[in-house]
Parts: structure tokens; sequence; C-alpha cells
């Protein structure tokens, strides 16, 4: 059953270890979303169109991974760990892909 069209959405940023660190690193933080808005954002001569999405933030590793790849290759996602609105709850269609949600009868997460 369809549930649902939402987004993955990749960001780069820069990650320490510990606060004051002098080597951050970039990183890929992922997330996979669906959208809960779409915004049309006028500014005088200037529009463009932003998502406001809710989701949760990719975690591959352990017992509290957010999303898992199937024996099909198929992408499960735990929507039981959502993160918090912020500012990456944003984003602008040409950094997002499309993806859509089914229920999975054999995972109860």
């Amino acid at each position: 059953m369809l549930l649902s069209s939402g987004t993955t959405i990749t960001f780069k940023q820069e990650c320490v270890s510990r606060p004051n660190d002098q080597r951050p690193i970039l990183a890929k933080l992922e997330y996979v979303e669906w959208i809960e808005e779409i915004l049309k954002l006028n500014y005088g001569v200037f529009n463009t169109i932003m998502d406001f999405c809710n989701g949760v933030k990719a975690n591959y590793i352990g017992s509290n991974a957010t999303i898992k790849r199937d024996e099909y290759h198929f992408t499960l996602v735990n929507f039981n760990s959502l993160t918090p609105i912020f500012d990456y709850s944003f984003a602008f269609p040409i950094h997002v892909e499309q993806m859509f949600f089914f229920v999975n009868p054999k995972e109860k997460k």
C-alpha cells in the first residue's frame, strides 16, 4: 500500500570529534523525509520553491539503526526515531531525490 511520497537528502557538513578539534572533516549527513508542505517563497522579483520535511537522520549501524537494506536491496526506514524540526527540515527541490513509502508487512517498525 502506498503511504506517501518523500525525499532523500544528503547534506555535507564539517564535523569535529570534540569542541576544540582543530581538524574538522567533511562528512555526509543523510536524511529520509516526507514532505509536510511545499512552500513558494516570493522575494519581489525572485521566486523559489522550498520543501518543509519531517523524517529521520540516517543511521546504518547497530540495533538503533534507522535505515537498513533488505535482501532485495530495498531501503527500510524506521520512522519511530524522528528528528526534531530544525534547519535541515527545509530543502530546495534541487537537493532532494524522490522516493515512495510502502508498509512492509514483515517489519513491525
